[in-house]
């Protein structure tokens, strides 16, 4: 009641203060005294009126957050002023409104009197202004609450900013430095016909982040800054641009006014727009809101966005911007930025602006040590400026090591230390960092320099190998190492490293720059190379490590039941994360993270050493170990992870292989089969994970005790893990194509309109566009970046994971593409629908160009009812090595020619009988090259009728016996889309629905094995396994023994989706088999 009470206070103003305005206006045209009183007090009548209203409407709408009404309503000051406004309008309105009050005034002919005094109207005015004001700052007060709160509802990256704590370590440029190159920043930025980029570029350490801080406070004290992006490699979250966006647009909301109502009206009309990509983001959070600014009318100084280190977000075709005029950012180009390279600068005024910057350190350091005026000397202050040119980070550090924050040596005793690294003529890198290090060794004698460098070897070369940065504490209880010991070497290493002080536990230890980890990582060929580290080396320490905190039971180690929840039913929402992360310290989260990393990086293979203790971990601590990652919400990573191992497993030999690998497939299928449960509620790993799963279940004969006592009956269950089917999705298109990434762990799928990433595993959908339009068809590249192929003419190279396009134009623009393929090497081809081929590298850029007749000649017309069939031939197939690419070559379409993909020369030249023509053409990577041979007749009413033979040719003459030149011929071959692996068995569907598999290496060609009802077929990448799938079966085939490994026929499909398969393909390690149906249903199959 209290709140109805308080908004009805409010209407009750509203509607007074209408009233005396109205009343107000009435005396005007009629009263012939008081004309001035009367109009001041109609006005603030008036403005009284347009605030209260507002209120009104800030207390009555849906779109305003209900806390904000209710902070409002609750204001005590707030309702008073209300409460006294109302009276004293409902006072003023009583005596001016003539009707009422006919004794306070007196008609004269159509006139009336004014009542009110001139000292009454200025008390009145007085407190309409103070109500005024007050309703406005009230209101203020909750607009700038509700705008605070939605503009938080943009995901950002903490630290990002160039004010920010993270970023305080940092400096300025020196007033005496970089003046042109400022200069000629502001001008640029003052130029309204200037270039929307101004693009900074240059090495490692030539001061790139001091300049962009620079420019960022400068174009913030002249509140032209809109925002500004630091990205740095260490720092989680500014180690990807995944968030970049919507961190400058928050930041845009708030230094912008004028953008900031448009920017949330985005975000309220899309609710999932921080989950699509950069490109769209930057459209409607930053490009659109500044169109719609100018094309009003509005004017304001141009806004300059600062971008730091771009290349340090994770992809390696970025280059570094500095700022960019936002107002113009839609134009951009690759002629639109203006560049400006720092080591292009002539050294002379590089010289200059290092020498004036070392003189200023020297000046500072002469006054803090009460240093003479002539320290250090011109000829000395030379000599460090030599030694830091071009480089503005030796400069800093060698200035940072004299001055010795911790004050244990004199500046001239490490000075000297500088100047005797400087004899020789060493690299300019070496000067900078060699006195630092050797200053550690000093008075030691050879046992105390050898315990020392052992210490610094592993502490501070797990400091430039982390992951992710640790505080002091932390990383002591990743290496396990005292606290003191580790600061007590640190507080040597303060010109280097960014260490916290003693009251700032939380703080991580960071490099102040990467040329440091770079030179300990880096062996100095006939130089110094005392505290050299080793990388692979070192990572198998950290992994170590990361072993030893996981398995530590005195301590925070994995366990049953980590959080003390002592609750199976718990949902991880509703655990705080303060909670969670008071069992699961910050050691035991990176150990958890980064234990397979580090052993991946510690070699190319896995020692028979490591597998053991892998193997013994999994064994004894897996389940802990994901109810830890399911508590950090890192289940995703876990199912990566326990991959990575299983391929490493994969090269160990011996009985380790035997008996590991299979406990590591069955685990990643214990956690696909459960990984949604174990995300809501972590707990359940122990309760349905371990219960449900099948009896010859590896990990639940492993871990059965850990099923909870109360649990006294198990449930029936399968005897294995049979084989599933899982929806990944049912689209509401038609599914042009889909594709798996080499490695297996994702599988693309394209409609005409949109396309998407799934995790295998999981079916966790991980990025979709749909702003993309024409797809056609899709690969994978080598690096696992996308290739799509549009109708529309062109390619479109996707890197999803960091939300980049990248559109290439390939010949024709007119022309469609067809066909995309990508090699191991990198290598693309791609084919066009007018039959131009293209071959390009990595860069995108053409090689190769051919031309294949994509139909073969039509004839006659008697062929048409082939028109559908012949879209769907493969007159183009490039090796999946990269090695060679196979074209069928003429309008005639009775020659192919191999090419070799490296020169683009021809290899060899293959033809047929007279009066036949080729009809499609594929190869295996060892050289078999085989193509079906028919030709159009007017009793052949199916296509594969038309194809009734199979040529294959040995191209390398390393296969068998006959001739590269004279092919093996199958008769009667009846088939279309075939398929050939590396072991010489070609697969083909044909009449009847038959799948016939050959052995290609036989003379002549056997027929190996013949399997009913087949439409669509395709070998693993490995050629181990074959999927082929029709109603009423999906099966995989063992091509060792050509028995059926699984078979699905006693499973339940849907009728409807099955009848009509329109495709299929099988994971690189043959255990998944992705099945498409005509009316856009995805299905994968788990094989294993």
């Amino acid at each position: 009641m209290e709140t109805v009470g308080i908004l009805a206070n409010v209407i009750a103003v509203v509607d007074l203060s209408v009233k005396l305005g109205i009343v107000c206006g009435e005396y005007l045209i009629k009263a012939r005294n008081a004309k001035a009183d009367i109009q001041k007090l109609q006005e603030e009548s008036d403005s009284l009126a347009r605030i209260i209203t507002q209120v009104q409407d800030l207390l009555e709408g849906n779109s305003t957050e209900q806390s904000h009404r209710i902070q409002l309503k609750a204001s005590a000051t707030f309702r008073y002023n209300v409460e006294q406004c109302q009276k004293r309008l409902h006072e003023l309105t009583e005596r001016l409104y003539p009707n009422k009050n006919p004794s306070r005034m007196r008609m004269i002919g159509k006139s009336l009197k004014w009542p009110l005094t001139s000292n009454e109207v200025s008390e009145d005015i007085a407190n309409l202004r103070n109500w005024r004001d007050c309703f406005l700052a009230a209101l203020h007060l909750a607009l700038q609450r509700e705008v605070k709160e939605d503009v938080r509802s943009l995901p950002s990256t903490p630290g990002a900013a160039f004010d920010s704590y993270d970023n305080d370590s940092a400096g300025l440029c020196h007033p005496d430095t970089r003046q042109d190159l400022l200069h000629n920043i502001l001008e640029w930025a003052d130029d309204p016909d200037g270039r929307c980029i101004f693009w900074l570029r240059g090495p490692a350490g030539t001061g790139k982040s001091t300049i962009s801080k620079m420019v960022a406070k400068m174009f913030a004290d002249r509140d032209q800054l809109a925002a500004s992006f630091f990205f740095n490699r260490t720092r989680e979250g500014r180690n990807t641009d995944k968030l970049f966006v919507t961190t400058i647009a928050r930041q845009t909301a708030g230094r912008v006014p004028a953008l900031k109502d448009i920017i949330l009206g985005v975000i309220n009309k899309d609710q999932d727009l921080p989950d699509k990509s950069l490109e769209f983001q930057l459209s409607k959070l930053i490009l659109e809101p500044f169109n719609r600014i100018q094309r009003s009318g509005a004017t304001f100084p141009t806004l300059i966005l600062v971008v730091d280190a771009l290349d340090e977000c994770g992809y390696k075709h970025r280059s570094v911007p500095g700022p960019i005029r936002l107002g113009f950012l839609e134009d951009v180009a690759a002629e639109s930025h203006q560049d400006v390279t720092l080591h292009d600068i002539p050294e002379p005024v590089i010289e200059h602006d290092i020498r004036a910057f070392i003189e200023s350190e020297l000046g500072t350091i002469r006054v803090t040590h009460a240093i003479t005026r002539d320290w250090p000397g011109d000829d000395v202050v030379t000599q460090l400026v030599k030694a830091s040119v071009p480089l503005f980070i030796y400069a800093s550090t060698i200035c940072k090591f004299i001055n010795d924050k911790k004050r244990r040596f004199r500046p001239q005793t490490q000075l000297d230390k500088v100047l005797r690294r400087n004899q020789g003529f060493r690299s300019g890198i070496e000067v900078t960092y060699g006195p630092i290090l050797d200053q550690l060794l000093d008075g030691l004698d050879e046992v105390q320099s050898k315990e020392l460098q052992a210490q610094f070897r592993k502490i501070v070369g797990a400091i430039v190998l982390l992951a992710d940065p640790l505080s002091v504490i932390s990383l002591g209880e990743l290496l396990g190492i005292e606290d003191d010991e580790i600061r007590y070497l640190l507080d040597s290493l303060h010109s280097v490293l960014d260490v916290p002080e003693d009251n700032q536990p939380e703080r991580s230890v960071k490099l102040f720059h990467l040329s440091f980890r770079e030179y300990l990582l880096q062996p100095h060929p006939g130089g110094d190379n005392t505290f050299w580290i080793d990388e692979k080396s070192k990572h198998k320490e950290l992994f170590d490590c990361c072993l030893q905190v996981m398995t530590d039971q005195s301590g925070f180690g994995l366990r049953n039941d980590i959080c003390r929840l002592d609750d199976p039913g718990v949902l991880r929402i509703e655990i705080p994360r303060e909670k969670i992360y008071q069992h699961i310290p910050r050691s035991l989260e990176y150990a958890c993270r980064y234990w397979v990393m580090h052993l991946k990086e510690s070699g190319s293979r896995i020692h028979a050493q490591d597998a053991v203790r892998v193997d013994e971990f999994l064994k004894r601590y897996l389940l802990y170990w994901l109810e830890a990652m399911s508590w950090m919400s890192l289940l995703q990573q876990a199912s990566g992870d326990l991959l990575i191992l299983e391929d490493m497993f994969s090269d160990v030999e011996g009985s380790m292989q035997s008996d590991a690998l299979p406990f590591l497939k069955d685990a990643r299928r214990f956690l696909s089969e459960n990984q949604h449960a174990i995300s809501l509620s972590p707990s359940q790993i122990y309760v349905s994970a371990l219960i449900f799963a099948p009896k010859a279940s590896l990990v639940k004969q492993k871990f059965q005790c850990e099923v909870l006592d109360w649990i006294v009956k198990m449930p029936e269950v399968p005897e294995k893990w049979d084989l599933t089917s899982r929806t990944l999705h049912q689209f509401k298109s038609y599914v042009k194509s889909i594709a798996w990434s080499h490695d297996g762990r994702h599988i693309a799928v394209a409609t005409f309109d949109e396309i998407s990433v799934w995790d295998a595993a999981s079916r966790t959908l991980l990025e979709r566009s749909r702003e993309m339009r024409h797809i056609n068809c899709v690969t994978f590249t080598n690096h696992g970046m996308l290739v799509i192929g549009l109708l529309s003419g062109g390619i479109l190279l996707w890197d999803w994971a960091a939300h980049l396009e990248t559109p290439f134009v390939i010949g024709n623009r007119l022309c469609g593409v067809v066909y995309v393929s990508a090699a191991t090497t990198g290598k693309v081809s791609c084919v066009l629908s007018n039959g131009d081929v293209y071959l390009m590298n990595e860069a995108f850029d053409v090689i190769h160009t051919w031309y294949t007749c994509w139909r073969p000649s039509k004839g006659d017309k008697k062929r048409t009812h082939w028109e559908f069939d012949l879209d769907r031939l493969s007159r183009v197939h490039f090796s999946r090595n990269g090695k060679i690419i196979a074209i069928i070559a003429n309008e005639q379409s009775n020659s192919i020619h191999v090419h070799d993909a490296e020169s683009g020369t021809i290899i060899r030249s293959l033809s047929v009988p007279e009066g036949q023509i080729f009809f499609e053409v594929t190869a295996s990577d060892e050289g078999l090259l085989l193509a079906t041979v028919g030709s159009f007749q007017e009793d052949r009413p199916h296509l594969y009728d038309a194809a009734m033979e199979a040529f294959i040719w040995d191209v390398n003459g390393t296969n068998g016996s006959s001739s590269p030149s004279s092919p093996r011929i199958i008769s009667s071959f009846h088939g279309l889309k075939p398929t050939v692996n590396q072991h010489g068995l070609l697969a083909s569907t044909g009449e009847y629905l038959y799948l016939k598999i050959w052995n290609i290496l036989k003379h002549p060609p056997e027929l190996a094995h013949t399997l009913r009802y087949s439409t669509c077929v395709s070998f693993s990448p490995d050629g181990q396994y074959l999927g082929n799938a029709d109603f009423p079966a999906v099966k995989i085939t063992s091509i060792n023994t050509l028995d059926c490994v699984n078979d699905a026929q006693c499973c339940t499909i849907d009728n409807d989706d099955s009848v009509h398969l329109n495709s299929q393909s099988l994971s690189p390690d043959g255990l998944r088999l992705a099945v498409v149906s005509s009316r856009g249903k995805v299905t994968l199959w788990h094989m294993a």
